[in-house]
């Protein structure tokens, strides 16, 4: 298969990118394991699911542009990158402002943890930076759903319906910089506002 000089760049920007991150991140874990609130998330950073993980990615790019995915755009092309900043960071910033408050108003995330038997929600800083990029796993698990979780599953849902119409319009960066936005706020930083007794505090209580 000939491979145009197009997508060629698809690819080597997402290998060198987020791909090599992400195999970093399951070999750092691998060599100094940190604790997270439920095992899915650590059995996701295990360096088999990343490279079978990965590899579908890439398949996913190969083939992205017979479902109408257009490809990265190139680093000059300046006005295309500044409307996949303005469409997705900014979104994602707010998104995960409202989420949080939310959180912290309504109790999802308590919630939902506390039905699966989990006794805190977010790894600290700097590690949050790194488990942050995996959805929580195992919601589903929970014994009932209740209008929390219900409610919760709602939100994550209308979330990635968001990300796939950043990502058929922009192509496989817009959803990676909106999703990092929304958690930068939601995960990582954000939850450092609430009360240290808070079950959304970084850490285990």
């Amino acid at each position: 298969m000939t491979i145009d000089p197009a997508k060629r760049r698809d690819l080597t920007v997402f290998l060198l990118g987020p791909a090599a991150i992400t195999l970093i991140i399951a070999v750092v874990y691998k060599v100094a394991p940190w604790p997270v609130p439920l095992q899915a998330q650590a059995e996701l950073l295990g360096i088999t699911p990343v490279v079978i993980v990965l590899t579908l990615a890439v398949l996913g790019l190969l083939c992205s542009r017979a479902a109408g995915i257009p490809d990265i755009p190139p680093k000059g092309d300046r006005n295309t990158w500044k409307s996949i900043l303005l469409a997705t960071v900014p979104l994602g910033l707010l998104g995960g402002a409202l989420l949080l408050a939310a959180d912290a108003l309504f109790g999802f995330t308590s919630v939902a943890i506390q039905a699966i038997g989990v006794t805190w929600a977010h790894v600290p800083l700097p590690q949050s930076l790194l488990t942050s990029l995996l959805e929580p796993a195992g919601f589903l698990a929970a014994g009932g759903v209740n209008l929390q979780l219900a409610t919760l599953l709602l939100i994550v849902f209308a979330i990635n319906v968001l990300e796939a119409a950043h990502y058929k319009r922009y192509g496989w960066a817009a959803p990676l910089l909106f999703r990092m936005a929304l958690y930068l706020v939601w995960h990582c930083f954000g939850p450092y506002l609430l009360p240290a007794d808070s079950i959304l505090y970084p850490g285990i209580p």
